[in-house]
Protein backbone atom coordinates (compact mmCIF):
# COMPACT_ATOMS: atom_id res chain seq x y z
CA UNK A 1 0.00 0.00 0.00
CA UNK A 2 2.52 2.24 0.91
CA UNK A 3 4.61 1.89 -2.43
CA UNK A 4 1.00 2.37 -4.58
CA UNK A 5 0.77 5.68 -2.26
CA UNK A 6 4.13 6.89 -3.44
CA UNK A 7 3.79 5.84 -7.17
CA UNK A 8 0.21 7.31 -7.35
CA UNK A 9 1.62 10.28 -5.77
CA UNK A 10 4.57 10.21 -7.86
CA UNK A 11 2.13 10.23 -10.96
CA UNK A 12 -0.02 13.06 -9.81
CA UNK A 13 3.44 14.86 -9.61
CA UNK A 14 4.25 14.47 -13.37
CA UNK A 15 1.28 15.29 -14.17
CA UNK A 16 1.21 18.44 -12.51
CA UNK A 17 3.94 19.13 -14.28
CA UNK A 18 3.27 18.07 -17.80
CA UNK A 19 0.13 20.28 -17.68
CA UNK A 20 2.22 23.21 -16.67
CA UNK A 21 4.18 22.95 -20.28
CA UNK A 22 3.04 25.45 -23.06
CA UNK A 23 2.19 24.05 -26.32
CA UNK A 24 2.69 25.70 -29.43
CA UNK A 25 2.27 24.42 -33.18
CA UNK A 26 2.13 26.12 -36.51
CA UNK A 27 -0.86 27.85 -39.01
CA UNK A 28 -1.39 26.66 -42.20
CA UNK A 29 0.30 29.97 -44.27
CA UNK A 30 3.58 28.45 -42.13
CA UNK A 31 3.79 24.94 -43.72
CA UNK A 32 1.46 25.76 -46.98
CA UNK A 33 2.00 27.74 -49.65
CA UNK A 34 0.04 31.55 -50.27
CA UNK A 35 -2.50 29.51 -52.32
CA UNK A 36 -2.84 26.48 -50.42
CA UNK A 37 -1.87 24.37 -52.95
CA UNK A 38 1.17 22.33 -51.68
CA UNK A 39 3.25 22.28 -48.58
CA UNK A 40 6.21 24.91 -47.85
CA UNK A 41 8.27 22.48 -45.83
CA UNK A 42 11.11 24.67 -45.76
CA UNK A 43 9.44 27.21 -44.60
CA UNK A 44 8.09 25.00 -41.56
CA UNK A 45 11.22 23.65 -41.10
CA UNK A 46 12.44 27.46 -40.74
CA UNK A 47 10.13 28.28 -38.35
CA UNK A 48 10.27 25.57 -36.07
CA UNK A 49 14.24 26.22 -36.09
CA UNK A 50 13.83 29.94 -35.29
CA UNK A 51 11.26 28.27 -31.87
CA UNK A 52 14.27 26.24 -31.14
CA UNK A 53 16.69 28.60 -31.61
CA UNK A 54 14.83 30.85 -29.42
CA UNK A 55 14.68 27.90 -26.59
CA UNK A 56 18.38 27.56 -27.22
CA UNK A 57 19.00 31.60 -26.43
CA UNK A 58 16.83 31.65 -23.60
CA UNK A 59 18.82 28.51 -21.72
CA UNK A 60 21.72 29.66 -22.58
CA UNK A 61 20.82 33.33 -21.68
CA UNK A 62 19.47 32.18 -17.86
CA UNK A 63 22.91 29.47 -17.39
CA UNK A 64 25.08 33.26 -18.35
CA UNK A 65 22.99 35.47 -15.78
CA UNK A 66 23.04 33.08 -13.17
CA UNK A 67 27.24 33.23 -13.77
CA UNK A 68 27.11 36.24 -13.58
CA UNK A 69 25.90 37.00 -10.31
CA UNK A 70 28.93 35.06 -8.97
CA UNK A 71 31.79 37.30 -7.89
CA UNK A 72 34.54 36.62 -10.43
CA UNK A 73 33.70 33.70 -12.73
CA UNK A 74 30.62 34.86 -14.68
CA UNK A 75 32.44 38.81 -14.61
CA UNK A 76 32.31 38.48 -18.40
CA UNK A 77 28.56 37.83 -18.94
CA UNK A 78 28.10 40.90 -16.37
CA UNK A 79 29.40 42.98 -17.81
CA UNK A 80 28.36 42.18 -21.08
CA UNK A 81 24.61 42.44 -19.87
CA UNK A 82 25.16 44.87 -16.87
CA UNK A 83 24.08 47.82 -19.18
CA UNK A 84 20.62 46.44 -20.06
CA UNK A 85 19.85 44.89 -16.44
CA UNK A 86 21.16 48.09 -14.34
CA UNK A 87 24.38 47.95 -12.11
CA UNK A 88 22.16 49.10 -9.22
CA UNK A 89 21.13 46.46 -7.54
CA UNK A 90 22.16 44.10 -10.49
CA UNK A 91 22.07 40.56 -8.42
CA UNK A 92 18.06 41.01 -7.71
CA UNK A 93 17.46 42.19 -11.62
CA UNK A 94 19.02 39.35 -12.81
CA UNK A 95 17.79 36.96 -11.08
CA UNK A 96 14.50 38.03 -11.92
CA UNK A 97 15.39 37.88 -15.89
CA UNK A 98 16.97 34.91 -15.63
CA UNK A 99 14.04 33.30 -13.97
CA UNK A 100 12.03 34.75 -16.66
CA UNK A 101 14.28 32.94 -18.98
CA UNK A 102 13.98 30.07 -17.62
CA UNK A 103 9.89 29.45 -17.77
CA UNK A 104 11.06 29.74 -22.10
CA UNK A 105 12.08 25.86 -20.83
CA UNK A 106 7.97 25.05 -20.27
CA UNK A 107 7.54 25.57 -24.11
CA UNK A 108 6.57 22.01 -25.98
CA UNK A 109 6.06 21.68 -29.76
CA UNK A 110 4.89 21.75 -32.37
CA UNK A 111 1.81 20.15 -32.06
CA UNK A 112 0.42 17.65 -34.69
CA UNK A 113 3.99 17.79 -36.20
CA UNK A 114 3.31 14.18 -37.74
CA UNK A 115 -0.06 14.83 -38.51
CA UNK A 116 -3.24 12.68 -38.24
CA UNK A 117 -6.65 11.89 -39.65
CA UNK A 118 -7.44 15.96 -39.65
CA UNK A 119 -4.90 17.43 -40.61
CA UNK A 120 -0.98 18.48 -39.74
CA UNK A 121 -0.07 21.39 -36.76
CA UNK A 122 -2.87 23.51 -35.84
CA UNK A 123 -5.29 21.33 -38.13
CA UNK A 124 -4.62 18.51 -36.42
CA UNK A 125 -6.66 16.58 -34.00
CA UNK A 126 -3.97 16.58 -31.44
CA UNK A 127 -4.12 20.19 -31.27
CA UNK A 128 -7.88 20.71 -31.63
CA UNK A 129 -8.26 18.65 -28.44
CA UNK A 130 -6.37 21.12 -26.52
CA UNK A 131 -9.32 23.08 -26.57
CA UNK A 132 -10.78 21.41 -24.20
CA UNK A 133 -8.92 23.14 -21.49
CA UNK A 134 -9.48 26.14 -19.92
CA UNK A 135 -5.72 26.74 -19.65
CA UNK A 136 -5.90 26.86 -23.77
CA UNK A 137 -4.97 30.41 -23.86
CA UNK A 138 -1.54 29.32 -22.25
CA UNK A 139 -1.15 27.47 -25.83
CA UNK A 140 -0.19 29.48 -29.01
CA UNK A 141 -0.34 29.29 -32.35
CA UNK A 142 2.51 30.75 -35.13
CA UNK A 143 1.11 32.17 -38.28
CA UNK A 144 3.31 33.28 -41.12
CA UNK A 145 0.40 35.20 -43.14
CA UNK A 146 -2.86 36.35 -41.24
CA UNK A 147 -5.88 34.35 -41.85
CA UNK A 148 -8.88 37.05 -41.96
CA UNK A 149 -12.72 36.46 -43.71
CA UNK A 150 -15.24 38.89 -44.19
CA UNK A 151 -18.43 38.70 -42.05
CA UNK A 152 -21.71 39.90 -41.45
CA UNK A 153 -21.63 42.43 -38.88
CA UNK A 154 -21.97 40.71 -35.65
CA UNK A 155 -23.89 43.63 -34.30
CA UNK A 156 -26.26 43.82 -37.27
CA UNK A 157 -24.21 46.96 -38.53
CA UNK A 158 -24.90 47.39 -42.19
CA UNK A 159 -21.36 46.45 -43.13
CA UNK A 160 -19.32 43.66 -43.19
CA UNK A 161 -16.27 43.23 -40.72
CA UNK A 162 -13.29 41.57 -40.44
CA UNK A 163 -12.81 38.38 -38.88
CA UNK A 164 -9.54 37.02 -37.40
CA UNK A 165 -9.83 33.42 -38.07
CA UNK A 166 -7.32 32.17 -36.11
CA UNK A 167 -8.38 33.27 -32.76
CA UNK A 168 -12.39 34.09 -33.89
CA UNK A 169 -12.09 37.45 -33.39
CA UNK A 170 -14.07 40.22 -35.06
CA UNK A 171 -12.64 43.18 -35.82
CA UNK A 172 -14.56 46.48 -34.90
CA UNK A 173 -11.55 48.37 -35.57
CA UNK A 174 -8.62 49.16 -38.22
CA UNK A 175 -6.23 46.61 -37.09
CA UNK A 176 -2.52 45.48 -37.75
CA UNK A 177 -2.81 41.97 -39.06
CA UNK A 178 -4.81 43.92 -42.08
CA UNK A 179 -2.04 46.18 -42.50
CA UNK A 180 0.15 43.36 -43.17
CA UNK A 181 -2.12 41.83 -45.93
CA UNK A 182 -2.68 45.33 -47.74
CA UNK A 183 1.37 45.91 -47.61
CA UNK A 184 2.03 42.12 -48.77
CA UNK A 185 -0.63 42.55 -51.78
CA UNK A 186 0.62 46.50 -52.38
CA UNK A 187 2.15 46.92 -55.68
CA UNK A 188 3.93 50.15 -54.67
CA UNK A 189 5.69 47.93 -52.43
CA UNK A 190 6.21 45.17 -54.43
CA UNK A 191 6.69 42.39 -51.93
CA UNK A 192 9.79 44.54 -50.82
CA UNK A 193 10.31 44.00 -46.92
CA UNK A 194 12.73 47.33 -47.52
CA UNK A 195 10.01 49.25 -49.27
CA UNK A 196 7.32 48.67 -46.11
CA UNK A 197 6.58 52.05 -44.13
CA UNK A 198 8.94 52.91 -40.97
CA UNK A 199 8.39 51.94 -38.38
CA UNK A 200 7.96 48.36 -39.78
CA UNK A 201 6.05 45.80 -37.69
CA UNK A 202 7.94 42.26 -37.82
CA UNK A 203 5.11 40.93 -35.69
CA UNK A 204 2.16 40.82 -33.28
CA UNK A 205 0.88 38.84 -30.75
CA UNK A 206 -2.80 38.29 -29.88
CA UNK A 207 -4.21 37.79 -26.55
CA UNK A 208 -6.74 38.16 -24.02
CA UNK A 209 -5.92 40.31 -21.14
CA UNK A 210 -7.21 38.53 -19.27
CA UNK A 211 -9.26 36.14 -21.46
CA UNK A 212 -12.49 35.06 -19.67
CA UNK A 213 -15.06 32.34 -20.01
CA UNK A 214 -14.86 30.63 -23.34
CA UNK A 215 -12.35 33.07 -24.45
CA UNK A 216 -10.07 30.63 -22.17
CA UNK A 217 -10.13 27.67 -24.68
CA UNK A 218 -8.92 29.98 -27.84
CA UNK A 219 -5.04 29.54 -28.12
CA UNK A 220 -2.99 32.98 -27.96
CA UNK A 221 -1.04 33.60 -31.32
CA UNK A 222 2.43 35.24 -32.90
CA UNK A 223 1.61 36.41 -36.20
CA UNK A 224 4.45 37.37 -38.29
CA UNK A 225 4.51 39.80 -41.46
CA UNK A 226 4.34 38.17 -44.72
CA UNK A 227 7.20 39.88 -45.86
CA UNK A 228 9.69 39.87 -42.97
CA UNK A 229 9.17 35.66 -43.57
CA UNK A 230 9.57 36.69 -47.41
CA UNK A 231 12.74 38.63 -46.48
CA UNK A 232 13.99 36.04 -44.14
CA UNK A 233 13.60 33.02 -46.89
CA UNK A 234 15.51 35.52 -49.44
CA UNK A 235 18.61 35.12 -46.55
CA UNK A 236 17.97 31.09 -46.58
CA UNK A 237 16.27 31.35 -42.84
CA UNK A 238 19.94 31.18 -42.07
CA UNK A 239 20.03 33.67 -39.45
CA UNK A 240 22.99 36.43 -39.05
CA UNK A 241 25.32 36.42 -42.28
CA UNK A 242 28.60 37.39 -43.14
CA UNK A 243 27.75 40.57 -44.54
CA UNK A 244 25.67 41.44 -41.39
CA UNK A 245 28.52 41.25 -39.36
CA UNK A 246 31.23 43.48 -42.05
CA UNK A 247 28.29 46.09 -41.79
CA UNK A 248 28.24 46.75 -37.89
CA UNK A 249 32.06 46.26 -36.99
CA UNK A 250 33.56 48.39 -40.06
CA UNK A 251 35.21 51.28 -39.08
CA UNK A 252 33.43 54.41 -37.61
CA UNK A 253 30.39 51.85 -37.44
CA UNK A 254 28.92 53.95 -34.95
CA UNK A 255 28.97 57.34 -36.15
CA UNK A 256 27.41 55.40 -39.74
CA UNK A 257 24.67 54.38 -37.63
CA UNK A 258 23.75 57.50 -35.51
CA UNK A 259 23.83 59.54 -38.79
CA UNK A 260 21.20 56.86 -40.51
CA UNK A 261 19.55 57.47 -36.90
CA UNK A 262 19.30 60.92 -36.82
CA UNK A 263 18.68 61.31 -40.34
CA UNK A 264 14.91 59.65 -40.32
CA UNK A 265 11.61 61.43 -39.45
CA UNK A 266 11.64 61.89 -36.55
CA UNK A 267 14.95 61.45 -35.55
CA UNK A 268 16.03 57.52 -34.02
CA UNK A 269 18.91 56.74 -31.94
CA UNK A 270 20.14 53.64 -33.87
CA UNK A 271 23.50 51.98 -32.81
CA UNK A 272 25.25 48.99 -34.68
CA UNK A 273 24.16 46.38 -32.55
CA UNK A 274 20.56 47.33 -33.46
CA UNK A 275 21.62 46.87 -37.39
CA UNK A 276 21.90 42.82 -35.92
CA UNK A 277 18.91 42.84 -34.53
CA UNK A 278 16.97 44.06 -37.12
CA UNK A 279 17.94 40.85 -39.06
CA UNK A 280 17.18 38.05 -36.69
CA UNK A 281 14.68 35.96 -36.82
CA UNK A 282 15.33 34.48 -33.41
CA UNK A 283 15.48 37.85 -31.64
CA UNK A 284 11.87 38.71 -33.14
CA UNK A 285 10.68 35.46 -31.88
CA UNK A 286 12.31 35.57 -28.35
CA UNK A 287 10.87 39.17 -28.22
CA UNK A 288 7.48 37.44 -29.36
CA UNK A 289 7.64 34.99 -26.47
CA UNK A 290 7.61 37.54 -23.82
CA UNK A 291 4.07 38.88 -24.98
CA UNK A 292 2.57 35.72 -24.20
CA UNK A 293 0.25 35.13 -21.20
CA UNK A 294 2.46 32.62 -19.43
CA UNK A 295 5.83 34.33 -19.95
CA UNK A 296 4.90 37.71 -18.84
CA UNK A 297 2.04 39.20 -20.70
CA UNK A 298 4.30 42.17 -21.21
CA UNK A 299 3.56 45.19 -22.99
CA UNK A 300 5.97 47.01 -25.40
CA UNK A 301 6.80 50.25 -23.09
CA UNK A 302 7.05 53.57 -24.60
CA UNK A 303 10.32 54.06 -26.32
CA UNK A 304 10.56 49.81 -26.10
CA UNK A 305 12.58 49.45 -29.11
CA UNK A 306 16.56 49.15 -29.66
CA UNK A 307 19.62 49.68 -28.19
CA UNK A 308 19.90 53.09 -26.37
CA UNK A 309 16.07 52.68 -25.05
CA UNK A 310 17.45 49.54 -23.60
CA UNK A 311 20.15 50.92 -22.08
CA UNK A 312 18.49 53.85 -20.68
CA UNK A 313 15.44 52.33 -19.41
CA UNK A 314 16.62 49.11 -17.53
CA UNK A 315 13.00 48.02 -18.16
CA UNK A 316 12.18 44.31 -16.94
CA UNK A 317 8.17 44.42 -18.15
CA UNK A 318 9.35 45.26 -22.06
CA UNK A 319 10.04 42.16 -24.39
CA UNK A 320 12.49 44.30 -25.93
CA UNK A 321 15.17 43.89 -23.14
CA UNK A 322 15.04 40.06 -23.02
CA UNK A 323 15.80 39.34 -27.25
CA UNK A 324 18.85 41.89 -26.73
CA UNK A 325 20.12 39.84 -23.88
CA UNK A 326 19.63 37.18 -25.30
CA UNK A 327 21.29 38.70 -28.61
CA UNK A 328 23.84 39.77 -26.55
CA UNK A 329 24.61 36.53 -24.70
CA UNK A 330 24.38 34.86 -27.95
CA UNK A 331 27.17 36.51 -29.57
CA UNK A 332 29.43 36.41 -26.97
CA UNK A 333 29.16 32.88 -26.51
CA UNK A 334 28.58 31.07 -30.69
CA UNK A 335 30.21 28.73 -32.47
CA UNK A 336 33.07 30.28 -34.40
CA UNK A 337 33.43 34.17 -34.38
CA UNK A 338 32.59 35.93 -31.15
CA UNK A 339 31.67 39.73 -30.92
CA UNK A 340 31.31 41.49 -27.99
CA UNK A 341 28.71 44.66 -27.71
CA UNK A 342 29.69 48.24 -25.88
CA UNK A 343 27.24 49.72 -23.66
CA UNK A 344 27.51 52.08 -26.48
CA UNK A 345 26.22 49.43 -29.13
CA UNK A 346 29.35 49.13 -30.64
CA UNK A 347 29.71 45.46 -31.91
CA UNK A 348 33.69 43.73 -32.14
CA UNK A 349 35.07 40.95 -33.03
CA UNK A 350 36.51 39.34 -29.87
CA UNK A 351 40.22 38.14 -30.47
Amino acid sequence: MRLLQVTVLALHAVSAVEAAKVSWTLHKSCYRNKEDTADDNELADAMIKSVNDAKAWAKRAASKISLSILPLGGLPAKIAIGPLVGLDNYNTAAKEIRDRFKKIEDMEGPVGANGDELGRYGQSRAWISLENSEEHFNDFIITCRPEIVTVPDPAGGPFDKPYDVVRKYYMFQPHTLEKFIEQEDSEEIGGDWEKVPAPRTLAITQRDAPPTEGRKRIAESINFHPLWIKFQRSRNFGGWIEDDFTEVTKFNALEDFKRRGAAKNPPVDIRPMDGLLSKSLTANMLHEFFHLSYFGNMLDAQNAYGWMNNVKNNNRENPDLYAIIGAVIELMSRDGQKYSVSAEGEVSPIS
